[in-house]
């Protein structure tokens, strides 16, 4: 499985209409290591999803990094996070 589809796998109980994942590791060299086995030390996301419509943004940004906890356990350092 690569990177992305770990993370999108991830994801999956959000029910988003569509989820985008972007490594921005390359704009942080030196300030992470880069590990090509793991997941990206940093990523943006940019997520659709009508479910969570009602949920305030500090509710959204939470349940996300819930959801990417084993992630962060793997090497994953930060999470940009824009909803449509």
């Amino acid at each position: 499985m690569d990177k992305f589809a770990y993370l999108q796998s991830l994801l999956a109980p959000l029910g988003a209409d569509s989820i985008e994942i972007e490594d921005e590791s390359h704009k942080h060299a030196g300030h992470y290591e880069d590990r090509p086995e793991l997941v990206p030390s940093h990523i943006k996301l940019t997520i659709l999803a009508k479910n969570l419509e009602n949920k305030n943004l500090i509710s959204k940004h939470k349940l996300i990094n819930d959801l990417l906890k084993p992630a962060f356990e793997q090497g994953l350092h930060a999470v940009s996070i824009k909803f449509k």
